[in-house]
């Protein structure tokens, strides 16, 4: 019998892929129609995808009434993640080669014509999202949503 944590965590990351959509889909629509800059449009779209975020996590994937407590929790282990987890990892891929190396040698291996600052700074930002996700679901499961 599967446990109910991997069902959450199905769910999780599915909310999760809602929340980039949503992000990045009002990301591009407020700098399309209006004449706000990608730091205020990041900001906006950010907000609404952690809005959904809270509300698509508490209803489906933890099944928990949203009070004042959770949303204050929530919304705290969220920044954390991002602004100490995420940056941690970021920091540590950053100022070591590892992924420069690796990047380099599979670009050189099949002749890719590809920039590979954009690939390293891209596979960086990928993994720390990883690290990112983790975080927010052990946190959520055992401190925002516990029962």
């Amino acid at each position: 019998m599967v446990s109910n944590t991997f069902w959450q965590a199905v769910k999780f990351g599915i909310v999760g892929a809602s929340n980039t959509i949503i992000d990045f889909g009002f990301y591009n629509l407020i700098l399309h129609f209006t004449d706000l800059g990608v730091n205020q449009a990041a900001l906006i779209s950010g907000t609404i995808a952690l809005v959904n975020s809270l509300i698509l996590n508490s209803k489906v994937t933890f099944k928990s009434k949203i009070d004042r407590s959770i949303s204050i929790k929530f919304i705290g282990a969220t920044l954390i993640g991002l602004f100490i987890v995420r940056n941690f990892t970021l920091w540590i891929l950053v100022h070591t080669s590892l992924i420069r190396d690796l990047a380099n040698w599979f670009v050189n291996l099949i002749n890719l014509q590809i920039n590979l600052d954009w690939l390293v700074n891209n596979t960086n930002l990928a993994i720390a999202t990883v690290a990112l996700m983790v975080w927010n679901f052990v946190i959520y499961k055992y401190y925002v949503y516990k029962k």
